[in-house]
């Protein structure tokens, strides 16, 4: 049986499996598109027919993921997307570990059930479904660099929540773990979306947004517009905010770390230029809960088995 390692998000999903103590990871745009009609690489779902991220894209019909409700409701097409992408069958997988913001905490037996077993294809999933806090994943991965501080905090920029959680002596402390909406990068691709407006390219998705902030550009009708400039400015914008924020969120707590460590797609937007020095982004920072909700399915494992030979 094959574990996987499960990050639901507005702006992407991103999951990930361990082969033979390598990691593999993929990811793509939450974004899906029905039609009433079968196609080629569609899923039936639900009385439709459902072309998952890249493929969405240039297709009518179009659902953007703009809250946990309708991230909920698309979910299992998203985690089939995400298995075919990996090469996992899933009449293979055991634990299906998939992170859920604190800010919808809530909401996290629904969110199970919703992945636990549905109808797809005309035949039934079942799946064992883990649900990890955001954040507590990324610790995880943390907790296996060769070199890692003792006392710091994780900040996880989702697309549209901000997660975070304190660590002292290596164990996460009681009461720090925090997750709040609207302080994600989608506050970034908003921006963006005016600024066309404003500038007359004209309106723009949510995901079309995101895309031309990773590119710096935006093709139309045969014209590549250079938008890098922009870009940057509104993303060092993003970053003075988000920085004023934790400041004045928690100040006394961040000044007796030795490293703040920030993780998530959002980190990739974030001007380091404007952080201060014992602020880091990691290499693949935005595979970090993907990894470490692996990571929790091993260590679950690990800890039912210590309990049995005890």
């Amino acid at each position: 049986m094959v574990d996987i390692g499960h990050d639901p998000g507005y702006g992407y999903n991103k999951s990930a499996v361990d082969i033979d103590g390598n990691i593999y990871y993929e990811k793509d745009n939450s974004v899906v598109a029905w039609s009433a009609e079968a196609s080629v690489g569609a899923i039936k779902f639900e009385g439709k027919y459902w072309h998952v991220g890249k493929a969405a894209f240039l297709r009518k019909n179009q659902i953007e993921i703009t809250n946990h409700d309708i991230l909920e409701q698309y979910q299992p097409l998203f985690l089939l997307h995400m298995l075919k992408k990996l090469g996992i069958d899933p009449d293979s997988v055991g634990t299906i570990a998939t992170g859920l913001s604190l800010a919808h905490e809530s909401r996290a037996e629904s969110f199970k059930n919703r992945l636990t077993s549905f109808e797809a294809n005309d035949r039934m999933y079942h799946f064992n479904i883990e649900i990890v806090a955001q954040a507590v994943g990324a610790k995880y991965v943390i907790d296996d660099f060769d070199e890692r501080p003792e006392n710091y905090a994780i900040f996880d920029i989702g697309s549209n929540t901000l997660d975070a959680l304190v660590v002292i002596d290596g164990e996460i402390q009681e009461g720090s773990r925090f997750g709040t909406d609207n302080r994600g990068v989608f506050t970034v691709a908003r921006t963006l979306q005016q600024h066309l407006v404003d500038i007359g390219v004209g309106s723009v998705s949510l995901p079309e947004s995101m895309k031309i902030l990773e590119t710096g550009s935006i093709k139309l009708y045969g014209v590549e517009h250079d938008l890098a400039n922009a870009v940057e400015e509104i993303k060092s914008k993003y970053t003075n905010e988000l920085m004023s924020y934790i400041d004045s969120r928690w100040n006394s707590e961040l000044r007796i770390l030795d490293s703040i460590i920030f993780v998530g797609g959002g980190s990739h937007f974030l001007d380091e230029n404007l952080m201060q020095p014992h602020f880091m982004i990691p290499t693949n920072p935005e595979y970090f809960n993907a990894v470490g909700n692996l990571r929790s399915v091993e260590r679950t494992r690990i800890s039912a088995k210590a309990k049995v030979m005890a």
